[in-house]
């Protein structure tokens, strides 16, 4: 775990076996959101996925993780969001790195 000057949590977690990544921590998030690339990367996204022609602010939809592990806790079966944002981008180059 670390904290960054923003006051931003960030933590390593492995996806589906895959990673591990770098996510924000936020006690207040509604739900688990995944970039496309980390969502491509750890099969959250088949390979075939294709993007929607519509994704109103990058949203590719609510997909299934098989396991999500964090040190030595694990999770089974939960959903997230998978997000192709702008917003992501720039968090990531801002916070060194979210997305590896």
């Amino acid at each position: 775990m670390k904290s960054w000057r923003s006051g931003h949590i960030a933590i390593r977690a492995k996806i589906n076996g895959h990673g591990p990544y770098r996510f924000i921590f936020d006690t207040g998030a509604p739900s688990l959101v995944i970039s496309e690339q980390v969502a491509r990367d750890s099969r959250i996204l088949p390979l075939d996925f294709e993007k929607p022609f519509f994704t109103p602010l990058g949203n590719l939809g609510n997909h299934e993780v098989r396991t999500i592990e964090l040190g030595r806790a694990e999770q089974l079966n939960l959903t997230s969001d998978v997000w192709n944002h702008p917003t992501v981008e720039i968090l990531s180059r801002a916070l060194a790195g979210l997305k590896a």
